[in-house]
């Protein structure tokens, strides 16, 4: 049993190394969206794409502290 416990706990560690690059590749994605359908500059993917960093963070924060 203490063996099943560690491998979730690596699963889950693992999987916070995707969220952040994941994260910034959505916002991203929305913001080269709007961009492209607004015919604005860059501002929408810089927007998103600060959004999706901080979305990223904050997600690793929680499973730091455990909330």
């Amino acid at each position: 049993m203490p063996e099943d416990k560690a491998w979730r706990q690596l699963g889950k560690y693992m999987g916070l190394g995707f969220l952040l690059p994941c994260a910034a590749f959505v916002g991203l994605a929305i913001g080269y969206g709007l961009d492209h359908a607004l015919h604005t500059g860059k501002v929408f993917e810089l927007i998103c794409l600060c959004l999706g960093l901080a979305a990223g963070f904050l997600q690793i924060y929680r499973a730091a502290v455990g909330k």
